[in-house]
């Protein structure tokens, strides 16, 4: 199973700072990892660790995590997309992003 998580870890200080300690891990399934039925999908894991130290009536906003997977494909007419540049009229490229 793949997840999102995020991890807060508050500290009180002497000088009434809270040191906050935050995680966010994002798993996902290896999609390339398919060939084989039999075998449980494989998962990736990506994190990222801050750390912040908000002093007292101080509020801390978190930003966005963006993780955007571009892929480009190139298709064209057999051989006649090959000819150096006439082959660029016979060509086309796709692009796709998840």
């Amino acid at each position: 199973e793949a997840d999102n998580s995020l991890y807060v870890t508050g500290r009180l200080l002497p000088s009434g700072q809270v040191q906050a300690r935050i995680q966010y891990v994002e798993e996902s399934l290896d999609e390339d990892d398919n060939e084989d039925s039999n075998r449980p999908p494989r998962v990736s894991s990506q994190s990222l660790n801050s750390e912040v130290y908000i002093q007292p009536n101080q509020t801390v906003i978190l930003g966005g995590f963006d993780n955007t997977v571009t892929q480009q494909q190139e298709s064209g007419v057999p051989i006649i997309s090959s000819i150096p540049l006439l082959g660029e009229l016979f060509k086309y490229t796709s692009e796709s992003k998840h």
